[in-house]
């Protein structure tokens, strides 16, 4: 069990070195109902600490990931300078985020945070300045090119269009106006023209924010035309493709099945593990995003985005390989992490 001064630590690098909270600057709190309130606390005297005006307010928890908060939260972030998102399911995605950032919020997404998260020797042990650099780089590459190709050592080998389409990239920094970060997130990737992915996703990590644990064996999504149009696998991908799919069905949206996002992670401290902000960084994995896919640049309205993550990916851009079996090619992007010590898988 971590000490609080432990949590301490990671709580500062997140509100100081992550999101640049300085005095005067009105930061907002976003909680819900099942939000760890020792971290809540500790946030905001971390904040407050920073010279900060701290508001916290707290709602019901959304009931799918990317879902819209209550219009006197969305209200509320529209007023504030920096946005810790600090509920238990993500929004980070809603168009509450979206409209925030565009009137000049910072917002850091630390949904579903925990003392683990926190920790020293972890995913928020990572240089988040240097891997900037590293994540910008492939930012402008996905933005450089025409298509892309992902495979895995699993079997996944998915190919998409992305003419037309912007990179983006998180690094763990949200310190000029309308920014986003997520730390321990560091990860590039592009929002792929929709209707323009096809292949076989094997999904062999995560679910991300569903309750469920790590997947011991993988499943299998097939994907015609941008959409998800069939899920299978046996013994616990079955049961976590079973669980993925009466959850899109509940929704009766369409929409929710569309590729929205093709990323890779980039924190060489980060590991496998049950909770998506690090799960989703690992350096050397993939995720794939379905249903909205707005704040992608794309125009796929849908009532949620749900993240899967896959291990050991290789990634081509325009036929370059850029990530080959979990392992970065490019320069300058190895000897920036060359550097780096290994991570702390406790």
């Amino acid at each position: 069990m971590l000490h609080l001064a432990d949590m301490a630590w990671g709580a500062r690098r997140a509100v100081i070195d992550c999101a640049g909270v300085q005095p005067g600057e009105r930061v907002l709190l976003v909680t819900d109902s099942r939000s760890d309130p020792d971290i809540v606390e500790l946030f905001a005297a971390v904040a407050a600490q920073a010279g900060a005006e701290v508001t916290s307010t707290s709602m019901a928890p959304v009931g799918t990931p990317g879902e819209m908060p209550p219009a006197t939260v969305a209200a509320a972030c529209k007023e504030a300078d920096v946005i810790l998102e600090l509920t238990t399911q993500f929004i980070g995605s809603s168009d509450a985020r979206v409209q925030a950032c565009k009137n000049g919020a910072r917002w850091l997404i630390l949904v579903a945070m925990t003392p683990r998260l926190l920790r020293r020797g972890g995913g928020m042990e990572a240089d988040f300045e240097s891997l900037d650099l590293v994540a910008s780089d492939i930012h402008e590459r996905f933005s450089r090119a025409k298509s892309l190709r992902l495979t895995t050592a699993a079997g996944t080998d998915i190919s998409a269009s992305l003419r037309g389409r912007d990179g983006r990239h998180h690094a763990g920094i949200a310190r000029k106006p309308g920014s986003l970060a997520a730390p321990p997130d560091i990860e590039a990737g592009i929002g792929p023209p929709e209707g323009t992915t096809n292949g076989v996703l094997v999904i062999d990590a995560l679910i991300e924010l569903l309750g469920l644990p790590e997947i011991s064996e993988p499943f299998r999504i097939t994907v015609e035309n941008g959409r998800c149009v069939d899920f299978r696998g046996e013994g616990d991908g079955a049961l976590q493709a079973d669980v993925l799919t009466r959850k899109l069905e509940s929704l009766s949206d369409p929409n929710v099945y569309e590729i929205a996002e093709i990323a890779i992670g980039l924190n060489p401290f980060a590991v496998h593990c049950h909770e998506a902000l690090e799960c989703e960084a690992v350096l050397g994995s993939a995720h794939i995003g379905i249903g909205d896919n707005r704040g992608y640049g794309g125009i796929n309205a849908s009532k949620g985005h749900f993240d899967l993550v896959m291990r050991d990916a290789t990634l081509y851009l325009d036929g370059e390989v850029i990530l080959q079996n979990g392992d970065l090619t490019t320069t300058p992007i190895r000897p920036a992490l060359s550097s780096m010590p290994s991570p702390d898988p406790h």
